[in-house]
């Protein structure tokens, strides 16, 4: 659990570079992410524009059991957007099977930052 909360603490003030190394940090300490752990690093890296960090964390969350969870699917259209993947984050949009208010909310910014605002 403190895992956790010092990434979330980094991430939450801003110190989302200090959020990536300490989650790094934590799977070379053989801690496996949980879903608390992913939906505080997945923002760190849309805060960064971390695509390459962003991509190896879709492919650990594909891994588990929280790939179809909507607050992680959120997260990563969130941090794909942000990245400039708004294709990809359409797909993921697609993909949930109730989307709610957060995941509309994300995908309309998401269109609105990367200037496709007549996709909405």
């Amino acid at each position: 659990m403190s895992w956790n909360a010092v990434i979330a603490g980094y991430a939450q003030n801003g110190l989302v570079e200090n959020a990536l190394k300490f989650f790094k940090e934590m799977q070379l300490a053989g801690v496996n992410p949980n879903l608390a752990t992913f939906a505080s690093i997945l923002p760190a890296c849309a805060r960064l524009g971390a695509l390459e960090e962003g991509l190896e964390i879709h492919q650990k969350i594909n891994e588990s059991r929280f790939s179809s969870d909507v607050v992680i699917a959120n997260s990563l259209i969130h941090m794909y957007a942000k990245c400039g993947k708004i294709q990809k984050a359409r797909e993921l949009f697609d993909k949930i099977h109730n989307p709610n208010v957060i995941s509309w909310t994300a995908m309309i910014a998401g269109y609105a930052i990367n200037d496709y605002a007549m996709q909405v």
